[in-house]
């Protein structure tokens, strides 16, 4: 179960927000990024040498309320590039395990 689920988002934001889930079920948010190899759907560019603001790919999190769930809000990056995550005055209550889960690494194979 997820509030939102997201697949393959490289430049969001997510602001000004409550996000409630049953107290020990799901995700409030879920964003998942991965690379598919090139003979199929995308081809992800490789990471930019932009400063942070103006990179083409990040993921911002700003000032939300997340209540609930196993995880309050998951943000796991598969993908060849890196991906920069701005997360800042996000309140996080009562998750039943894990408030936030962060992966901004590089897939191995």
């Amino acid at each position: 179960m997820f509030g939102i689920y997201g697949l393959n988002n490289f430049k969001l934001l997510v602001q000004d927000n409550d996000f409630t889930a049953p107290a020990d079920t799901g995700y409030c948010v879920f964003f998942k990024n991965i690379n598919i190899n090139s003979s199929h759907l995308i081809d992800v560019e490789p990471q930019s040498e932009l400063p942070f603001e103006e990179s083409p790919y990040q993921l911002n999190l700003i000032h939300n309320t997340f209540t609930g769930g196993n995880y309050s809000a998951a943000l796991v990056n598969f993908a060849q590039n890196y991906l920069g995550y701005l997360i800042k005055e996000n309140t996080f209550n009562y998750a039943h395990v894990c408030n936030l889960i962060l992966r901004a690494g590089k897939w191995i194979n």
